[in-house]
């Protein structure tokens, strides 16, 4: 895909212009307080926000629009789910960088600017990242373990550090190089995560090693849909073919789908996968706590509360 003729924004002393892509579905009150953090971010570039709409009609959230900064209303016209949301907004885009962030999250002030200046030091790079706050009765700081990441290091990395609200890209890149993000994969399940892999397949990944964004554990996009994530990792282990070089995490794939089996009531198969992801690493906790969870030794929800509690989910 070419990109489209859209005339961008410019730069402002240097400081190029940056498009925040935020869908979202029936969540007001979080929403508005994301907006609001974009809007205000500590950044002398041109940021504008645009909130994607999803299967609902677009509301604009209560917010004041500071001075070289734009608010922009969209609706969802693709897939419906977060990946069809992204891709509405990089299309509709005039920042020459683009940012996702999700509605439930919230940017620390530093967030734009810290991530521009992470792209100078770094032009190689293909997308940008950083840590995170996991926000659950407490702030749990998550953050990458180097600067620069690969496509192994991606893969190896904690699904609660390399988070999709801290990813920032180039638009151009986006459209052309690494490409729309996925919407074929089942509820948009780790959608941001098949992303990066490709993104990092063209050049590392530069990230700020310290949490610039919070994550809320309240509002889980997933809940407890255990059939999608049974559907949707299958599909990313044949997306993703590197998962086959890096054993520790592909334990840690067949444990999840084990899980998702065993909180679905099949475990036959919930043990299957488990004997598969033990074979792989016997120390993945995944793999134990879904055979439990088929001998109904526990219950899927005990487990789901107690790691939500860590900041660290299943």
């Amino acid at each position: 895909m070419s990109p489209d003729p859209i005339q961008p924004l410019p730069s402002v002393d240097g400081w190029p212009s940056v498009s925040v892509v935020l869908p979202t579905h029936n969540r007001p009150e979080p929403l508005a307080v994301a907006v609001r953090a974009i809007l205000e971010q500590a950044y002398p570039g041109i940021i504008e926000c645009l909130i994607v709409f999803d299967r609902q009609e677009p509301e604009r959230p209560a917010v004041e629009v500071p001075e070289g900064r734009e608010l922009r209303l969209l609706t969802n016209q693709r897939t419906p789910g977060p990946a069809g949301g992204y891709n509405t907004g990089a299309l509709a885009a005039r920042g020459e960088f683009v940012a996702i962030c999700d509605d439930d999250d919230e940017w620390l002030p530093d967030k734009t600017r810290r991530q521009i200046e992470a792209f100078r030091r770094h032009p190689q790079a293909s997308m940008a990242t950083s840590g995170t706050y996991i926000v659950t009765q407490r702030a749990h700081r998550r953050v990458p373990s180097k600067e620069l990441l690969s496509v192994e290091d991606v893969i190896l990395t904690p699904r609660n550090v390399l988070h999709s609200s801290t990813l920032m890209v180039r638009r151009e890149d986006f459209l052309t190089r690494i490409g729309l993000i996925d919407e074929d994969i089942p509820g948009s399940y780790a959608e941001d995560l098949e992303w990066m892999v490709r993104a990092a397949r063209v050049g590392p990944l530069v990230a700020v090693t310290d949490p610039l964004v919070r994550i809320s554990f309240q509002y889980s996009g997933f809940g407890r849909r255990w059939d999608l994530v049974a559907e949707a990792l299958p599909y990313l282990l044949n997306r993703i073919p590197e998962y086959q070089r890096v054993p520790r995490s592909l334990s840690k794939v067949y444990g999840r789908m084990a899980f998702a089996h065993a909180a679905l009531g099949h475990p036959r198969e919930a043990r299957r996968l488990a004997r598969r992801s033990l074979e792989l690493n016997w120390r993945q906790p995944l793999g134990f706590l879904a055979i439990a969870v088929s001998l109904r030794l526990v219950s899927s929800d005990a487990v789901v509360r107690l790691a939500n509690t860590t900041g660290r989910g299943i």
